[in-house]
């Protein structure tokens, strides 16, 4: 069949043989593609793509279900059969091969989510949000870019408690781990160094405590480890020298101005020529005496 010019359908095009399959022109500006009677492709008048649905996809309808809006730029994808659903979950899958295995470069990944935000204002973010059944987020991973120029980011860690997700913890831009607290500067007891992990809380409900539990059937317990060498690069073991700190409990309070001021210390310091399998180690009990400015 030769044709020099266009075909106008009213609605459909037919498969001979198998009327439930079909092309279709079911609306103005709308194309669909049915089998079995049941429409499995449909583009709406607006440009919106969608498989397995001809509307908003649903959690309470059964099957694969994708929709792909032209605006605001929307991907949903959805399987199930509503709350009572046992079996079905919908996934992506990416795939990808590299052999590299240094993960510091971007390019050896094997298979890579990316999330841009194009916007150039510094403290925005880009988000990986969990839903409940109504539609609301219960918790949420931020991609914080706390300055687009130099290149610097946060991770915060989110969950909802009853509202909107608060954050509970975070990784800052220096590789600090920050639970209760959004910035080092507020938490710092030192006025020159700051904890490579830190916890701070305003609640009487947990006092800013840790706690440590072991459940085992032996003689161990839970720990505190403290390591020190005098290498200058991880994994490092490089020998200690006499009078070096092994590690510390240090006690501090807020004097009106900062918590810079130490009230007590329990410290570990080697005492002697320390050697293999041999080092000699003192327990120093140190405490601030009245109108004093440091630990004796």
């Amino acid at each position: 069949v030769t044709l020099g010019g266009d075909i106008e359908i009213a609605d459909k095009i037919v498969h001979e043989g198998d009327t439930n399959t079909a092309i279709r022109f079911p609306a103005a500006d709308t194309f669909s593609v049915e089998t079995a009677g049941a429409t499995r492709l449909h583009i709406h008048t607006d440009g919106r793509f969608r498989v397995g649905c001809t509307a908003q996809p649903s959690g309470t309808v059964g099957g694969f279900q994708l929709d792909m809006g032209s605006y605001p730029g929307t991907l949903r994808l959805m399987s199930g059969a509503g709350a009572s659903a046992t079996g079905e979950s919908a996934g992506i899958s990416v795939g990808g091969s590299n052999h590299n295995a240094d993960i510091s470069n971007g390019n050896n990944y094997g298979a890579n989510l990316n999330l841009y935000n194009y916007n150039s204002t510094d403290g925005n973010s880009s988000a990986v949000s969990f839903m409940n059944s109504n539609g609301l987020s219960a918790s949420r991973v931020v991609g914080n870019n706390a300055s687009h120029s130099s290149r610097t980011g946060n991770l915060v860690f989110m969950t909802a408690s009853g509202s909107s997700p608060t954050e509970r913890m975070r990784i800052d831009s220096a590789g600090r781990l920050l639970i209760g607290t959004t910035s080092h500067t507020g938490h710092a007891l030192s006025g020159s160094n700051n904890s490579k992990v830190q916890l701070e809380s305003a609640s009487s409900a947990d006092y800013g405590r840790m706690s440590f539990v072991y459940n085992g059937n032996d003689s161990v317990g839970p720990g505190l480890w403290f390591g020190k060498s005098r290498g200058t690069s991880i994994g490092s073991n490089t020998v200690v020298q006499n009078g070096d700190q092994l590690g510390g409990f240090f006690f501090h309070a807020a004097d009106g101005t900062d918590k810079n001021s130490r009230g007590a210390s329990i410290v570990a310091y080697i005492d002697g020529n320390p050697g293999a399998n041999d080092v000699p180690t003192k327990l120093q009990f140190s405490t601030t005496a009245n109108g004093a400015a440091a630990t004796t």
